[in-house]
């Protein structure tokens, strides 16, 4: 039987939805089992624990200080015990269940830390091992001088590397001398039960995600405030939903909006379902990001027939000015830029970007990604 072990720092608890990134492992972790492949997950957790999903996914959790690690940095001195803890437990945990299980393959979602145990692994274990980069690998700990060499070492005596976005490939190559392959990031979700897309107002608007700075929620909020009546009569709610370091700043910021009577909601993290749900009862799913590769809220939102409106910032850029078009871009990852895209989106029915949202949304298929990770199992290292 075929074996890999899967090493993530994204991997949700039964109903956790705080990772977009984290339920896209779980639902490619069961793909892989559906191939009859055994797929051991190794994943930190609140504490040292094992579960099994189906017959073929077993997960090891090992427990760490903190959670999530992404809210973990080298800057807060508060934080340092935990990462090396953390980095301790990780190797250990990883190098403990190869030599037991002894895979075909290690793969590591995502470059840092998942890669640097992967890459301990598989030099003591002789076996071989990829890596999959997301833009946090790049953009966030490529910038810091000892860490970027880690992560150039990581890449570069991986087997195969991956990178979630086109721009994000490029960025890999240029910061560590390795071409990284585009492999899109996307979940499973269900046959929509959405109904056919709205083409009067008022239309329903949804942010779905992180609230930190790289993903903008900041700037929508000052977006909102700054809109004029005009735009509010078209509208039926603005959906908030996630959380983040952000937190304290947007619970006010809403609170500002709720004062003024404009149908703004807040909410804290969404379960995979809940999120399927809120995206299908919406006629625009917002994207107001300052820095990004290609979202799973993008993809998510495509599949499940609903219209973005997004920054033109990593891929989202040349995607949404494909045509047909599957949403409005805005002119700048700006608040005025963010601004004047609801605008528009509030003048243009959601139904007319039926045919842009099929035709984008089918690039980002599963399928995919199970064909390539069943292609590192079965090709031995040279």
């Amino acid at each position: 039987m075929r074996k890999l072990v899967l090493v993530t720092t994204s991997f949700p608890e039964h109903s956790e939805g705080a990772s977009a990134a984290g339920s896209f492992v779980y639902d490619l972790a069961v793909a892989i089992g559906k191939l009859g492949v055994m797929t051991y997950v190794v994943t930190p957790g609140i504490r040292d624990q094992k579960e099994k999903i189906g017959k073929y996914v077993q997960v090891y959790r090992f427990g760490v200080p903190k959670l999530p690690l992404s809210l973990l940095s080298l800057r807060n001195l508060s934080d340092i015990a935990p990462i090396f803890k953390t980095l301790s437990s990780g190797k250990k945990a990883v190098e403990s269940i190869v030599e037991s299980v002894q895979p075909d393959h290690i793969f590591a979602l995502w470059a840092l830390p998942s890669g640097y145990w992967a890459q301990k692994a598989s030099r003591k274990f002789n076996i071989p091992y990829s890596v999959w980069c997301l833009g946090s690998d790049i953009w966030s700990l490529g910038k810091m001088p000892l860490v970027k060499t880690i992560l150039a070492y990581v890449i570069k005596n991986a087997d195969r590397c991956f990178a979630d976005g086109y721009g994000l490939s490029r960025d890999v190559e240029r910061i560590t001398g390795r071409r990284a392959e585009f492999l899109p990031s996307t979940r499973m979700v269900k046959e929509s039960k959405r109904s056919l897309p709205r083409s009067l107002p008022p239309y329903r608007f949804l942010f779905l995600g992180r609230w930190h700075h790289n993903k903008g929620i900041d700037l929508l909020l000052d977006a909102l405030a700054d809109l004029p009546n005009t735009f509010w009569q078209h509208v039926e709610c603005v959906r908030i939903y996630g959380g983040g370091p952000l937190e304290s700043s947007v619970a006010a910021n809403v609170a500002q909006l709720q004062k003024r009577k404009l149908p703004v909601q807040l909410g804290g993290y969404l379960a995979k379902k809940e999120a399927e749900d809120a995206i299908t009862s919406s006629d625009y799913v917002i994207i107001p990001s300052r820095i990004e590769s290609i979202p799973v809220i993008f993809s998510d939102s495509l599949k499940l027939g609903v219209p973005v409106i997004a920054t033109p910032v990593g891929d989202l850029s040349d995607l949404l000015r494909e045509q047909p078009a599957c949403g409005i871009l805005a002119n700048e990852a700006t608040v005025e830029g963010i601004a004047s895209a609801l605008e528009q989106a509030a003048t243009l029915p959601p139904d007319s970007f039926r045919d842009g949202v099929v035709h984008t949304g089918s690039r980002f298929d599963l399928g995919l990604i199970v064909n390539t990770v069943s292609e590192l199992i079965n090709t031995k290292s040279g």
